[in-house]
């Protein structure tokens, strides 16, 4: 059979494999875990497309991050799909799915090796490990670099074959695009360099014709210009949110323990994957010196095994270096969030890992003989136990409840899922459930400044608007950068009508986030009310001119000119509001209301109605519409009189 077809029929083997794992994922639901923040409860993303969203997608620093092309993949989602999680969940699958093929590609392309590229891109589509990458609609970062990852060496692959100024911008530019998706890109000119020692052969270090290392590595100088860039503009992004763990909380001698450990346990996990979640508790504080130099002994024996066979076996020390190298932005030096480690984090790093096994079996068993039996069949019987493991895995992706209520089956002490937990059962309504949830997290870490906001949003959704305030301010006290809870304590003080408190803290707000248009709206409302109609209104302009296609701040402004008597510019704004969602009743009736002030009873009859069509029980809207009614008799009374 011919090369072509063999290829053919392999990529449709992982095709069929990869869609055969993961297809459950079109009836997944969204997760309360991120995805509010990059889809569900995201303004501007669900915006879609236009000129503000793609501006705001390229200078936000939203969700401690910088990555305008992750941004821009979601409004194209949310253009497409609206919010429904089956086109989302399928874009992650496809995209993950193109990266599997592609890396078959490559690896096929690079070593002229068939069936280990085969075999190493159906460990990589369907390892358990990767269910998180591609069932989190969050992590929608993790497959789109992941495209342009391997783009970006397939490009380079060519390059090296065919040499040329074309060739290498192309590969540049890909490489560049990979960084706004996802920084964790900065480590892939490293990985450049490994494929020159192995599978390339362009760096031997025997071979006089080979380029030295100082001149492969001066070639990829333009690619690790912008990577230096787009890691100093992710540390400005995460410090900014308050995502960069302190040298206080997270010791050095900590985070190397923690390190070790973690690189020992996702080398297991790689090889023997059980008992994965979706959060893992920070457990560096509690590792002693024991653990780190047991994993260190670990890590040492294996690198100078693959150092030893660097000429016999030079797969080992490409694999090795790769896996060890791209796990270095995460693997918690610098700490980001509360996670000891991260099953996310394996996407890349763990193809290292698979080039050593598959490559270094083959070697071991060629001279066995059934040497082409034997792989094929312990190939075929991992694949299979490994494809059986990620359809579990997945089942357990489908929803918020089953998703953390595994995570406690096979964690200790994860407030993060009780948490979440909590926060499902506050949507559902029952909240002496979610405060269970809330006191279990808070039992585990008592300074937990979400489980905190929760509790204040309980006693909201309470009434007990007083000691809701208190939560709040426990939760701002213990996290200062904490915007959501800031938020909320804002509209309790404004419940409470403690409003010049309300505005001196949206103050703050806006300092720490200004680019946060809900603020500038809540902000000018708060004006309005303190009758301070000018800055309220150039604060409402503000919070419009940040994100145009929200509603809500069009109808506070419409609200407001309503008030300072700007008739027409309130009927303009709040036609907007309407636009934009046609079953916004308050946006309706406060439209009846400024038509009803400017005279138009008709305009304003038809309007409140609307409301009510869409909201019956809508006392204000009952009470305009009886006002307007009563207007119009007035009126008619008056022409008949006439």
């Amino acid at each position: 059979m011919k090369p072509q077809t063999i290829e053919r029929l392999v990529s449709i083997g992982l095709m069929l494999l990869v869609l055969g794992v993961f297809s459950q994922v079109a009836w997944h639901d969204f997760i309360n875990f991120d995805d509010g923040i990059y889809v569900t409860e995201n303004n501007h993303v669900q915006a879609g497309l236009s000129w503000q969203s793609i501006h705001w997608a390229f200078v936000s620093f939203d969700a401690t991050n910088w990555h305008p092309v992750t941004w821009l993949s979601h409004m194209l989602d949310c253009e497409l799909y609206g919010l429904n999680p089956a086109g989302h969940h399928l874009t992650n699958l496809f995209l993950h799915l193109a990266n599997t093929l592609l890396l078959f590609l490559v690896l096929r392309t690079a070593t002229g090796r068939i069936w280990e590229s085969a075999m190493v891109a159906a460990l990589f589509g369907i390892h358990p490990l990767h269910v998180e990458s591609v069932a989190w609609v969050a992590e929608r970062k993790d497959v789109l670099s992941g495209l342009f990852w391997m783009l970006t060496m397939l490009a380079y692959v060519h390059y090296c074959r065919k040499p040329g100024m074309v060739g290498y911008i192309g590969m540049t530019l890909l490489f560049a695009i990979g960084l706004m998706a996802k920084p964790m890109m900065v480590t892939l000119p490293f990985v450049l360099l490994l494929l020159d020692f192995w599978p390339l052969g362009r760096l031997k270090f025997s071979d006089d014709f080979a380029p030295p290392l100082k001149t492969l590595f001066g070639e990829k100088i333009p690619l690790f210009v912008p990577a230096i860039g787009s890691a100093i503009i992710t540390l400005l992004a995460q410090s900014k949110g308050g995502a960069v763990g302190s040298f206080e909380s997270f010791p050095v001698q900590t985070r190397i323990l923690n390190a070790l450990v973690s690189y020992v346990w996702y080398i297991k996990s790689i090889i023997f994957p059980r008992d994965m979640a979706v959060f893992y508790p920070y457990r560096g504080h509690s590792l002693t010196l024991w653990s780190g130099a047991a994993a260190a002994l670990v890590l040492a024996a294996i690198t100078a095994l693959v150092i030893q066979q660097r000429t016999r076996r030079p797969f080992f020390l490409t694999g090795w270096l790769w896996f060890l190298g791209t796990l270095v932005p995460v693997i918690g030096l610098v700490q980001v969030g509360g996670q000891s480690m991260a099953d996310r984090y394996t996407y890349l790093p763990s193809i290292g890992m698979f080039i050593m096994c598959v490559w270094g079996a083959v070697s071991i068993v060629k001279n066995v003989q059934y040497k082409r039996v034997v792989p094929a069949t312990v190939g075929l019987a991992i694949v299979a136990c490994l494809s059986v493991v990620a359809w579990r895995q997945l089942g357990y992706w489908q929803n918020t409840e089953t998703l953390f209520r595994h995570a406690l089956s096979v964690t200790e002490d994860n407030y993060v899922a009780h948490n979440s937990l909590g926060t499902l059962f506050l949507t559902e309504g029952d909240l002496d459930k979610a405060v269970s949830q809330y006191e279990k997290a808070l039992d585990m870490w008592p300074d937990y400044p979400d489980a905190l906001n929760n509790l204040g949003v309980v006693f909201m959704r309470k009434g007990l608007v007083k000691e809701a305030a208190g939560y709040y301010k426990e939760a701002v006290r213990k996290d200062p950068k904490h915007l959501v809870a800031h938020m909320n304590l804002g509209e309790a003080l404004i419940r409470l009508n403690r409003l010049d408190e309300a505005a001196e803290l949206y103050q703050r707000i806006l300092r720490l986030a200004p680019d946060c248009g809900r603020a500038y709206s809540t902000m000018g409302v708060v004006l309005a009310k303190l009758n301070r109609m000018n800055e309220a209104v150039g604060s409402l302009n503000k919070a419009i001119e940040i994100c145009p296609a929200c509603p809500e701040f069009r109808n506070n402004l419409g609200r407001v000119l309503t008030i300072k008597g700007d008739l027409e510019g309130a009927i303009h704004q709040l036609r907007q509001a309407v636009e934009l969602r046609p079953t916004y009743a308050e946006a309706l009736n406060n439209l009846g209301v400024a038509f009803m002030e400017a005279g138009n009873l008709e305009e304003a009859l038809y309007y409140i109605a609307s409301a009510l069509r869409v909201r019956p029980v809508y006392v204000k809207a009952r009470r305009n519409m009886c006002r307007a009614a009563s207007l119009m008799c007035g009126s008619s009374r008056t022409l008949g009189g006439r």
